[in-house]
C-alpha cells in the first residue's frame, strides 16, 4: 500500500514584534440590558495620542452605534442599541505613544477625584445594565523591552451618572 506524502504547513498565528513606537490596543465597551429595552451606556474614552485610532477603528456588534460625545465629566464613547452591544477594536501595531522600552504611558477619560472613572447609563425597564469594559494598551519589543498598562471592569451600573472602580494593572514586560 502506497501512502501519499502530504506537506504540513505551519504558520504563526502571532503577529510580528512590535518596534519600539508600536503598542496593541485592545478597547471593550459592552453592555447588556433587556431585549427590546434601548440603553445608551458613557465610557471612559482614552485620553492619550491613541483617542482617535480606537474612534476611527471602532466596530460595534448587533446593530449597536457608537461615537464619541462629551459632557461634564469629559469624552467618553456613547455605545447605544437594544439586548446586548459590543463596541470594540483590537490592533497590534499603532503607533502614538512615545517610543521607548518602558511600559507605555496610556490614560483614560473620565476620572473622579476618588480614583473611580464616570459611567454613566440612560435606559428604560429596570434599575441597571451589566456593564463590560476593557482598555489595555501593551508593547512587547522583546526581553525586557515594554509592557502594559490595563483598566478593566465588569458589573451591574446603575441609572444616570455613577462612579465606578475600574481594576488598574501595570506590568513592565521580562
Amino acid at each position: 500500500m502506497k501512502r501519499a506524502f502530504v506537506p504540513l504547513l505551519l504558520a504563526s498565528c502571532s503577529s510580528p514584534p512590535q518596534k519600539q513606537d508600536e503598542v496593541a490596543i485592545v478597547y471593550r465597551a459592552g453592555f447588556s440590558a433587556e431585549e427590546g429595552v434601548m440603553t445608551e451606556v458613557l465610557y471612559p474614552f482614552p485620553a492619550d495620542a491613541l483617542a482617535m485610532t480606537v474612534q476611527n477603528g471602532i466596530t460595534v456588534s448587533d446593530g449597536g452605534t457608537a461615537k464619541v460625545v462629551t459632557d461634564q465629566q469629559g469624552t467618553a464613547l456613547s455605545v447605544s442599541g437594544q439586548g446586548a452591544i459590543t463596541a470594540q477594536l483590537e490592533t497590534f501595531h499603532s503607533t502614538g505613544l512615545m517610543a521607548g522600552n518602558v511600559i507605555p504611558s496610556a490614560s483614560l477619560s473620565r476620572g473622579s477625584v476618588d480614583a473611580g472613572y464616570f459611567f454613566r447609563v440612560n435606559k428604560g425597564g429596570s434599575a441597571s445594565a451589566q456593564v463590560d469594559f476593557e482598555y489595555t494598551v501593551t508593547r512587547d519589543c522583546g526581553g525586557g523591552c515594554g509592557g502594559s498598562e490595563s483598566w478593566k471592569f465588569s458589573g451591574p451600573v446603575g441609572l444616570a451618572l455613577q462612579v465606578v472602580q475600574l481594576s488598574f494593572t501595570e506590568e513592565k514586560t521580562p
